[in-house]
């Protein structure tokens, strides 16, 4: 959904996995337009990604989509309004278009349960990368994708990683392999 203020401007679903959703904007300069997912078990996440509008501007078509270019995928929970922006983040996945390994790099504040996913489109976790208690500071693990017992089909992809501080979600596009 995406909104302007509290005022509905679109509604879309997903179609393989894009969202096609044809936005409107008023004679109102630089009306910010904000972007929410409803996931499969209801929960609705915010959008770090914003697109601001100008007065009755038109952008985008059928053969020019307007695509949203964030390189991590930030959301928040909108019913606790616990936004953290991507230039907060605290946590680093890379490289962000991969073949056989994903590197993350996440940091503590306090010794705790730290929780790391691989997710699908639709929100589905496909592996448990880690999922244990861990001391103060920062860590590293690298996924390495051909250890697990299913093949990862080219596509997008988010790394989930949560913490006592919550959760960031980092994009991912695992590329057509060459072998």
């Amino acid at each position: 959904t995406a909104y302007s203020g509290d005022e509905l401007r679109g509604v879309a679903e997903s179609v393989d996995n894009n969202f096609f959703l044809t936005l409107y904007g008023n004679s109102t300069e630089n009306e910010e337009i904000r972007f929410e997912i409803l996931d499969k078990n209801g929960n609705v996440f915010g959008m770090v990604e914003k697109l601001m509008f100008a007065s009755n501007e038109v952008r985008g078509g059928v053969y020019s989509p307007v695509q949203l270019t964030s390189t991590n995928l930030a959301l928040y929970d909108c019913e606790e309004d616990n936004l953290k922006s991507i230039s907060e983040a605290s946590n680093t996945v890379y490289p962000t278009l991969f073949e056989d390994f994903i590197n993350i790099q996440y940091e503590l504040e306090n010794q705790g349960n730290i929780k790391i996913e691989i997710l699908d489109v639709s929100g589905r976790n496909l592996f448990t990368v880690l999922d244990d208690i861990r001391s103060k500071g920062k860590h590293a693990i690298t996924w390495k994708t051909k250890r697990t017992n299913s093949i990862l089909a080219a596509g997008v992809y988010f790394v989930k990683i949560s913490s006592e501080k919550g959760d960031e979600i980092h994009k991912v596009v695992k590329a057509i392999s060459n072998q």
